[in-house]
């Protein structure tokens, strides 16, 4: 089992963040008093994560809307089909 973080997910997004802008990962180990190990545990992870949000597949969603694009598509041409047929019924075409 894990052993809980005793920092807060900002704490841990401060570090992370301060060590992107290219700060020295053992000044900041010491400075949020934990081992230079675990600052790199924190970075690889904040990173991880990330990185799986942003190559996240949307499909269910996208497959959603096509569905629904295609059934809009479909509805306009018949509804342009029973305009067409109207007006040949009533002549004015």
């Amino acid at each position: 089992m894990a052993r809980k973080s005793q920092h807060s997910q900002a704490t841990i997004k401060r570090l992370v963040q301060r060590a992107s802008r290219g700060e020295s990962v053992q000044a900041l180990a010491k400075e949020f008093k934990i081992s230079r190990a675990g600052a790199y545990l924190w970075i690889r992870k904040v990173r991880e994560a990330a990185m799986h949000a942003a190559t996240k597949s949307p499909a269910p969603r996208a497959k959603e809307q096509l569905i629904t694009v295609k059934a809009l598509l479909e509805e306009n041409a018949r509804l342009k089909r029973r305009l067409f047929e109207l007006l040949l019924k009533h002549g004015e075409l």
